[in-house]
């Protein structure tokens, strides 16, 4: 059975999970963009000074983390049936979920820059051995490389908050689940990527629209991978071979010959 994601399909399905939540989307993605606004004032503000602005970038992060949680919950809840509604209580996180997911991400982003620097070291030795004009066949290389590493590990990102498990846990699934279509993923990913800045021609208006519509075609992306390994992974029931009983008469004459013959 092969993994297919059908793009132009959940485009359609995206647009109109997008017009049926039209509202509390555009609200959200109004207070996201306000609060990158105010940080971004607040940076500029303070970037003399060092210590006050690297604790508004820790502090920056765990927000916009936290803004993006409250985003996967309640598009995930769309794409079940519910309304996305990150303004609701069920959408809020506890301590435990949201350092799950924080952990995850953090997991997920040192494997990536591991990946990276791995591949580093032979790209600069071969840049300086080979010449640099095979530098760029090489950075395409990491490039690809990165990518691929990517589309095994993304989806643990969504796991993190789908299944509420450990960051260790989220990151094997997330390997597991990926098996053997990691560069179909990655296909789809990177049509969804230009889908999106697809926006861009159409500046803001068309940013506004494609942007979230990219966001839910991720998530619907993830679910379809989770569900084709759900539906391909054979159980294999345990098969208990029961070896009928049979019964050995022995008759006592015959017992007793073999004693007179010994």
């Amino acid at each position: 059975m092969e993994f297919t994601f059908k793009i132009g399909e959940n485009i359609k399905k995206a647009w109109s999970l997008f017009k049926n939540n039209l509202n509390n989307m555009i609200i959200f993605i109004i207070v996201i963009v306000v609060y990158q606004l105010v940080i971004s004032s607040i940076l500029n503000n303070f970037k003399e000074d060092s210590l006050i602005g690297f604790f508004t970038a820790i502090v920056s992060w765990f927000i916009s983390s936290y803004f993006s949680y409250l985003w996967i919950r309640s598009t995930l809840d769309m794409i079940d049936g519910k309304s996305f509604n990150p303004f609701s209580k069920e959408s809020q996180p506890n301590y435990q979920k949201f350092l799950g997911f924080i952990l995850t991400t953090l997991v997920v982003s040192l494997c990536l820059l591991g990946v990276v620097g791995i591949v580093m070291i032979p790209l600069l030795i071969g840049s300086i051995v080979l010449g640099l004009k095979f530098i760029i066949p090489l950075v395409i290389a990491l490039i690809i490389i990165s990518l691929y590493f990517m589309a095994r590990l993304s989806p643990a990102i969504y796991l993190s908050i789908d299944k509420d498990q450990g960051s260790g846990k989220n990151i094997s699934e997330s390997w597991r689940m990926t098996k053997g279509i990691a560069w179909n993923i990655l296909g789809n990913m990177l049509l969804i990527f230009l889908f999106t800045i697809a926006g861009l021609l159409a500046v803001v208006v068309g940013i506004a629209i494609t942007y979230p519509l990219g966001m839910i075609l991720v998530i619907l992306l993830y679910r379809e991978v989770l569900n084709y390994k759900s539906n391909t992974e054979k159980i294999i029931p345990e098969v208990v071979s029961e070896i009928p009983k049979t019964e050995i008469k022995i008759e006592t004459e015959t017992i007793m010959k073999d004693a007179e013959m010994k």
